[in-house]
């Protein structure tokens, strides 16, 4: 295969999506076997994050590994033509994608970027983790609303609860809400048909 013209690259390149990407539907996918409501592309938060849970502050990116320099060090000499625009781009979007997280987590956000390869070997595990993230983040609100003294199950004045995992077997929260606010939290993993 000969050398590629200048108007034939363009056009390979044009055709590159920026959103909705194998890769991101795959997770999506996979978040939505768990019962887990997101948003997708949220243009309002910074680095336009391919899935946010806004509730939890957790927002999530999947990265191609060419786009975002996976293993950069030795990657970056891999370049036969066109060396230094190439370099320049990737280190911009990797110099962005720094000033991105710590603009979210300035903001509260917890962060989460996958490679894409991970997701293509493990999209299950990768779900694993976001859920994982979202219990974490739940259990921290609890913390900062929790009155002191209040245990680590929901208060006698009320509760809600929610449960989310495939096949009904997954997470399941409940919180007790009072007139204080929040008061406690239940959580367990099972299946939530037999509770």
């Amino acid at each position: 295969m000969g050398k590629r013209t200048a108007e034939e690259t363009s056009r390979i390149m044009s055709r590159i999506r920026g959103k909705d990407t194998a890769i991101e539907r795959a997770l999506r996918g996979e978040l939505r076997r768990r019962g887990l409501h997101y948003r997708k592309n949220v243009h309002t938060l910074p680095g336009c994050p391919d899935v946010v849970f806004a509730q939890y502050k957790v927002a999530v990116f999947c990265d191609g590994e060419f786009w975002h320099g996976r293993d950069w060090a030795r990657r970056k000499e891999d370049f036969r033509s066109n060396k230094a625009f190439w370099v320049a781009k990737i280190e911009r979007n990797r110099a962005r994608d720094r000033r991105v997280n710590a603009t979210l987590r300035m903001q509260g956000w917890r962060v989460l970027r996958f490679w894409e390869s991970d997701i293509h070997r493990d999209v299950a595990a990768v779900g694993a983790k976001v859920e994982a993230a979202l219990v974490e983040a739940l259990l921290a609100r609890w913390r900062r609303c929790a009155p002191r003294g209040v245990g680590e199950w929901p208060g006698q004045e009320g509760g809600a609860g929610s449960s989310w995992g495939a096949g009904g077997a997954g997470w399941r929260i409940g919180v007790g809400w009072g007139r204080g606010g929040c008061v406690g939290v239940a959580m367990g993993y099972g299946d939530a048909k037999k509770s």
